[in-house]
């Protein structure tokens, strides 16, 4: 969370005055309205993606007007099945049977040939 917040600070003090700058008057209001509007729930849809890059998703937010405090929440928890998650699995790790790894190993190469596979199709795009 304290990385999180200090790149969300740094894109919001740096980045945002840039964006601004180069966006039209219309693109502006039109991501004003919408980061008001959608913003924190938008944010919490991504936490939960886990394949969006985490700092990714702290820039971007930086860029648009939604607040400190709707990052921090929605963040919060967007990140918390993960981290249960983790921790979960790391009490567990040693007790696991052959089965359970050899069902993990299975999931992270079918997860890596899916990548490659969608890798592939939109470059040949």
């Amino acid at each position: 969370m304290l990385g999180a917040s200090v790149a969300f600070g740094l894109a919001r003090a740096f980045g945002r005055p840039l964006v601004m700058k180069l966006l039209q008057d219309r693109h502006q209001r039109a991501l004003n309205l919408w980061s008001r509007r959608q913003g924190g729930l938008a944010l919490l849809a991504a936490r939960l993606v886990p394949l969006i890059a985490f700092n990714v998703i702290n820039y971007a937010a930086a860029l648009t007007h939604i607040s400190w405090w709707t990052f921090l929440w929605a963040t919060g928890l967007g990140i918390l099945p993960l981290t249960i998650l983790l921790a979960v699995l790391g009490e567990n790790v040693l007790d696991l049977s052959i089965l359970t790894w050899l069902l993990l190993a299975a999931a992270a190469v079918l997860s890596w040939l899916a990548l490659r596979y969608w890798r592939g199709t939109r470059e040949r795009a």
